[in-house]
């Protein structure tokens, strides 16, 4: 069919050579050790030769104490650079880009949870330098950027959620304090990688107890811009609870934040068939990406 999905798509710098992504998705895959392992390796090298344009990878825990899973991928030692390093060499021999996702658990952590209303300064810094030198190594490893995770309940989700995050100081009371530690996370990125690393978020669209949060989403993709992100990638807060019929799942709420942005947007969510992706890039957006589909048929893009 005719269409755009397959022509080439710019973020920042960066030529995808299509416009289909797939999205960060939590293999549990990885080795205790927080190392990548061989099953990852196969995984990430079929998505590549399935004709995938980008790749995020599931979310790399900048910070061991406070991870997500306990076989989650780590990236807060050097230690973890031969696995990153051979991820990319194996991802990129079949022309996709690839990027790691990156997060802290926030009252999501498996072993140790960290919660914003009773973090000091000092943690928060010291989780700030954390992402940074995540970011680092990824850039060192031969990945193409990285994608900061604000969605799907860990850490930096709690900061921006005003129903989460109750401090009275800098860091909430409005949502230009509780972006301010997701602007100095991509500050210290954008300070210690080249400028030729991209990176870009994952943002979500919606906020099941606030009524109002379009308010709240076009504020925070202005302060995204504004920091220096180069794509915004929409999710929700309930895509696990999305009737599988549904279509499309957050396109109202992209196509908002996409007239009033001109960095790219990523849609996910609803999109497991070529016509709701097309449909979706006729109307602006500006890349679609999805998970589920991969899952079910790692050879989802060679038979789109």
């Amino acid at each position: 069919m005719a269409g755009i999905l397959f022509t080439e798509g710019k973020i920042g710098v960066l030529t995808a050579k299509n416009r289909l992504v797939r999205s960060a998705t939590n293999d549990h895959l990885g080795n205790l050790d927080g190392t990548l392992s061989e099953e990852q390796f196969s995984l990430y090298e079929e998505l590549a030769k399935s004709g995938v344009g980008t790749i995020i990878t599931g979310h790399f825990g900048v910070d061991e104490y406070y991870k997500a899973d306990e076989n989650q991928p780590l990236a807060d030692d050097d230690k973890f650079l031969p696995g990153m390093e051979k991820m990319a060499a194996l991802v990129h021999q079949h022309g996709a880009l690839l990027y790691g996702q990156i997060s802290q658990g926030g009252l999501k952590g498996y072993y140790h949870t960290f919660d914003i209303n009773q973090a000091s300064k000092e943690a928060l810094a010291l989780t700030a330098q954390k992402f940074g030198e995540a970011a680092l190594r990824l850039e060192k490893a031969g990945f193409d950027g990285v994608q900061v995770h604000l969605a799907h309940g860990y850490f930096l989700a709690n900061v921006l959620d005003n129903s989460v995050n109750l401090r009275e100081d800098e860091y909430g009371g409005n949502d230009e304090n509780r972006f301010r530690i997701v602007k100095e996370i991509l500050n210290e990125i954008h300070r210690k990688c080249t400028s030729g690393f991209s990176v870009i978020v994952k943002l979500s669209a919606n906020n099941e107890t606030l009524t109002k949060y379009d308010e709240h989403l076009l504020y925070y993709g202005h302060a995204l811009e504004e920091a220096g992100a180069e794509c915004i990638e929409l999710s929700g807060t309930d895509f696990a609870h999305q009737p599988k019929t549904a279509d499309s799942y957050y396109l109202q709420q992209a196509l908002r934040l996409k007239d009033a942005r001109s960095i790219p947007i990523i849609l996910v969510g609803g999109l497991d068939r070529r016509e709701r992706m097309e449909n979706a890039l006729a109307q602006g957006i500006d890349f679609v990406s999805c998970a589920r589909a991969f899952i079910c048929e790692p050879q989802f893009a060679a038979r789109l």
